[in-house]
C-alpha cells in the first residue's frame, strides 16, 4: 500500500485483481485551476496569502474510488401478527352504567342535588372502549437491485467527503496495462464473492424492510418473520470513480484534506483550527454587538419611563 497523502492510503489500480471499469475525467487543468479560485474566492476570504491556486493544485493526485456495482433479485414470504382494533362496549365509569349522575348545587337555601343525564355515555349507560386484537398474515415480497452503487472501502478509513457523484457517468474497461497509470483508493476487498454477497446482504434486508411497510399498512405488527427466501442472479462488479484528492498544511497546523470530484468538479477542502476559531470569535462579536444595539435603547427608554 502506498500514499499519495497520510490522509489517502492507495494501491496501483493493476494490482486490483478483478475486472475494473473506470470512467474518465471530464475536468481539465484549467477546469480544476478555476474551481479552486472560485472556491478560495468564496470560502477562503479570511484565509491568509499563504493559499494560492498553484498551491492546492500541485497538491492534487489522481484516484480512483473503488466502487461496487451491484445487481440481484430476491422473493421471499413472510408472515406476521396484525392488530385490528375493535370497540367493546362496558359499563360507564362516570355513571357506574346508570346512565343518570348526580351533581351537588350550593344555592342560598342549602345543598341541593340535581340528577343530570351522563355526558360521557350520553345516558345509555355503556360505553365504547377501544381495543386491538392481533391476527395472523401472510404476503410475499420482492426486492431488486439493479446497478446499486455501494462503496467498497475499509470501515476505518474515512470515505471522501463528496458526496455528488455523476452515477451516469460511461464507464469503460481498465485493462491492465492502463491500470498500471492509475492509483485506487485501498479498497475494503477485491473478490466477486464478497460483492456478490454484499448484494446478497442488502437484499435481505430490502426484503424485511418491504414486507415490513406491507404489514405496518395493515395495522400493528408483531413477530414479522421472512421465511422462503429465494436470492438470484448475483452479479458485482468495480468500477473506479475518479477524484482528485491530496493534503496540504496551513500555518504548520495539521494535514488538512482537498477533494475534486473529477466529473462533477464538487470540491471539499478541510478548515484549519485557527480558522475556525477565527470565525467563532467574529461570529461572538457580531452577536455582543447585535444585542448592544437592541438591548442599549430598550434600557434607556425605560429607565427614562421610571424616573419622568
Amino acid at each position: 500500500m502506498e500514499l499519495v497523502s497520510n490522509l489517502y492510503p492507495v494501491i496501483p489500480a493493476d494490482r486490483l485483481d478483478l475486472e475494473l471499469t473506470y470512467s474518465k475525467p471530464k475536468l481539465s487543468k484549467t477546469d480544476v485551476e478555476t474551481i479552486i479560485q472560485i472556491w478560495i474566492d468564496k470560502k477562503a476570504q479570511d484565509w491568509s496569502s499563504d493559499i494560492s491556486v498553484s498551491y492546492m493544485c500541485s497538491n492534487l493526485h489522481l484516484v480512483l474510488l473503488p466502487l461496487w456495482i451491484l445487481s440481484g433479485d430476491a422473493s421471499a414470504s413472510w408472515s406476521a401478527s396484525i392488530g385490528q382494533d375493535y370497540y367493546e362496549l362496558k359499563s360507564c365509569y362516570k355513571c357506574s352504567g346508570k346512565g343518570l349522575v348526580k351533581q351537588s348545587e350550593n344555592n342560598p337555601f342549602g345543598n341541593s342535588d340535581i340528577i343530570e343525564r351522563c355526558h360521557v355515555c350520553g345516558g345509555s349507560g355503556k360505553e365504547q372502549v377501544k381495543k386491538t386484537r392481533f391476527v395472523s398474515q401472510t404476503g410475499y415480497v420482492n426486492a431488486e437491485l439493479n446497478g446499486r452503487v455501494v462503496e467498497n472501502l475499509p470501515s476505518d478509513v474515512t470515505p471522501p467527503r463528496l458526496k455528488k457523484r455523476d452515477l451516469n457517468a460511461v464507464e469503460e474497461k481498465l485493462d491492465k496495462p492502463l491500470a498500471a497509470q492509475f492509483y485506487s483508493l485501498q479498497p475494503a476487498s477485491v473478490l466477486s464473492s464478497d460483492g456478490r454477497k454484499k448484494s446478497e446482504d442488502i437484499l435481505r434486508e430490502t426484503l424485511t424492510q418491504n414486507a415490513n411497510d406491507i404489514a405496518r399498512d395493515m395495522g400493528p405488527v408483531r413477530n414479522l418473520q421472512i421465511v422462503n427466501i429465494q436470492i438470484q442472479n448475483l452479479s458485482a462488479r468495480l468500477w473506479g470513480y475518479p477524484l482528485l484528492v491530496g493534503s496540504f498544511t496551513y500555518k504548520d497546523e495539521e494535514q488538512l484534506a482537498i477533494e475534486i470530484d473529477a466529473l462533477t468538479g464538487e470540491i471539499y477542502v478541510d478548515v484549519p483550527k485557527s480558522v475556525k476559531s477565527s470565525r467563532l470569535r467574529t461570529l461572538l462579536y457580531k452577536i455582543v454587538l447585535l444585542l448592544i444595539v437592541v438591548l442599549v435603547p430598550i434600557i434607556v427608554f425605560y429607565t427614562i419611563v421610571k424616573y419622568y
